[in-house]
């Protein structure tokens, strides 16, 4: 049992709030606004989308500011990169050893050490997806095979931390990888998830509607294997391994198999919900990504025609 802060109550910080109270850990959510007074009134409900089931969670502690003198054996970060800033004076001022970014960030460590003890930061990315609807959220976790939750050091090296922190996300139900360059992982996982959401912006629809949209698959695949060549040629692993695919699948059949992949409630859970419901954040994703090949005088042609649907 450990004592976390959530800071962020939205999808991802409700879902791994939820499941880390359900396992017997100590929760407390740090909310604002709208979503504050959701909580208060109605409490927090899980209702999951790969199984007709519904968990309500009860014991959990919710606050809108965070004590200067309250220590959190993790603080989890689960907030919208845009979002980042207004949380950055609040983590300083507290005592905490171990903060969990759990954020789409291309900046990765060098945004967050200009704010925070280098020491006290742990990168990581979570393995869920959905949407709040009526109070509820709408929810799944990824399978380990797809998209495990990561979690790793700035220093590239494990650590006891990272292994308890493992060890608790996993008792709660969250398969659970230690990656040993997350900042690099972080950039992979940003030339995967851009395209794939640019794709929902050019169809004008839904993941549904994508799966039966020829050009704008292909041309999603074509945006994939250029991002992940750019990496390669600028001499950037591909982190993890199996990104390789991307580069050495042709495009037709790459095309083909995201057709598959669009059709399913996987994808309208992990890929649609969070491009309809986080734009100002994709643009900000898109943006990052394009400003490393900017810097190596790089272009991505299909890479960009696709970011440019997302206005």
């Amino acid at each position: 049992m450990a004592k976390f802060l959530i800071i962020g109550a939205g999808v991802i910080g409700s879902v791994y709030g939820g499941l880390l109270a359900k396992a017997g850990n100590d929760i407390t959510f740090l909310a604002k606004g709208k979503r504050l007074a959701e909580l208060q009134k109605n409490g927090l409900t899980l209702k999951w989308l790969n199984k007709d089931a519904e968990d309500g969670i009860k014991q959990f502690r919710l606050i809108d500011n965070l004590p200067k003198n309250e220590i959190f054996d993790f603080i989890l970060v689960t907030v919208r990169k845009e979002n980042l800033g207004s949380v950055y004076p609040a983590l300083k001022s507290n005592s905490s050893s171990n903060i969990v970014f759990m954020v789409n960030n291309p900046d990765g460590s060098s945004e967050y050490t200009k704010y925070l003890d280098k020491e006290k930061i742990i990168l990581g990315f979570p393995g869920a997806g959905g949407e709040i609807k009526n109070g509820k959220v709408n929810c799944h976790v990824v399978s380990g095979l797809i998209q495990p939750t990561t979690i790793g050091e700035i220093h590239h090296l494990k650590s006891a931390r990272l292994s308890k922190l493992k060890e608790l996300l996993q008792s709660a139900g969250f398969p659970t990888e230690i990656n040993s360059n997350m900042d690099l992982w972080l950039i992979n996982h940003l030339a995967m998830v851009c395209p794939l959401a640019n794709a929902i912006y050019a169809d004008g629809g839904n993941n549904y509607t994508v799966s039966k949209n020829k050009v704008v698959l292909r041309k999603t695949a074509g945006a994939l294997k250029e991002a992940f060549r750019f990496l390669k040629q600028t001499n950037r692993k591909i982190n993890p391994p199996k990104f390789n695919f991307f580069i050495y699948c042709p495009t037709g059949l790459l095309a083909f198999l995201l057709k598959f992949i669009y059709n399913t409630k996987w994808a309208k859970t992990v890929i649609c919900m969070h491009a309809l419901n986080a734009k100002q954040e994709m643009k900000l994703l898109n943006a990052g990504f394009l400003d490393l090949t900017n810097h190596q005088n790089k272009r991505l042609p299909v890479f960009k025609e696709l970011a440019s649907f997302n206005q």
